[in-house]
């Protein structure tokens, strides 16, 4: 499979006066990218669930709560609107 099929797809894309015209070579580029940082975002997503997930079960809130307890309530109160971002 190509690294870029979506570009592949519309490469007969052909300019004419005054259309807008797809540079495949740009447009290539530009796709490598998308896909790099889509799978960059989805480890780091991964990440961020380990992460809540460890800290979240130490986070009840207590007013009597340790320094690392209240740490944990800290940390998975501000990971918590990542881990349901699609």
């Amino acid at each position: 499979m190509s690294e870029t099929p979506r570009t592949d797809a519309n490469e007969s894309i052909t300019c004419k006066d005054g259309d807008l015209c797809i540079a495949p070579d740009f447009a290539r580029k530009l796709e490598r990218e998308l896909n790099a940082a889509k799978t960059e975002n989805a480890a780091m997503k991964k990440i961020i669930l380990q992460i809540y997930y460890d800290t979240e079960t130490y986070a009840d809130g207590s007013p009597d709560a340790t320094a690392h307890d209240k740490l944990c309530n800290e940390i998975s109160s501000q990971l918590e609107p990542y881990i349901y971002l699609k």
